[in-house]
């Protein structure tokens, strides 16, 4: 996220199926795809920042939207970062809180989505996870619209925790213990298709 921020654009569409893994010998690169909503949100030479404009609708996927996006803002480099607190805890917890809401014409979804996101307390969204996760989305909710985030901030946060959790940078990650040569890809593909982390993934609306 910083380096995409560093190039003066905010994605404004963080979700999990944006980022991909590479196979074979790419297994250890991470991408972030899908730059269809970035916006750029600073002057290449002056970063000099847009303004803050209002009455925006909601811009990306509203599982993974920032408060701020649900409320008509525009979105800035805290709304990214906020969105990417969202998938960590998403990947972790298998959901997240307003996932299966609003099934009734009496609660639209996205204006159930954005209540919980309101009034859930942060420890309760991340329920059960280290409070680094916590302190990641407050840190995020918190910042001004034109701020800079601490990004070496978040990254030792994470790093430490890594370390109090008993783990070591070793560059072993789950998916290298898998076989991801592009025949064995192709062909895992063709026999069981593509399937979404959960089904109601399928069904997440891209708000324009």
């Amino acid at each position: 996220m910083e380096y995409v921020h560093s190039r003066h654009f905010v994605h404004r569409d963080i979700k999990p199926s944006n980022f991909l893994i590479g196979i074979g010998g790419h297994c250890d690169e991470i991408s972030i795809v899908d730059f269809g909503l970035a916006k750029q949100y600073r002057n290449r030479n002056t970063h000099i920042h847009i303004p803050c404009r209002t009455n925006y609708a909601l811009t990306g996927t509203a599982a993974f939207a920032s408060i701020n996006s649900h409320n008509g803002l525009e979105q800035s480099r805290r709304d990214d970062l906020e969105s990417l607190a969202y998938i960590l805890i998403y990947f972790l917890h298998g959901s997240l809180p307003w996932y299966g809401g609003a099934n009734n014409a009496k609660t639209p979804r996205l204006k159930f989505t954005r209540n919980s996101k309101v009034n859930s307390d942060i420890n309760f969204i991340c329920d059960s996870l280290p409070k680094e996760f916590a302190i990641l989305l407050d840190y995020a909710r918190a910042l001004q619209y034109d701020e800079t985030p601490d990004y070496k901030y978040l990254r030792n946060l994470f790093n430490d925790l890594l370390g109090h959790e008993g783990h070591k940078h070793d560059n072993v990650f789950d998916w290298h213990t898998m076989d991801t040569s592009l025949n064995n890809v192709v062909a895992d593909i063709e026999t069981k298709g593509i399937q979404h982390v959960t089904k109601r993934d399928s069904k997440l609306r891209r708000m324009m």
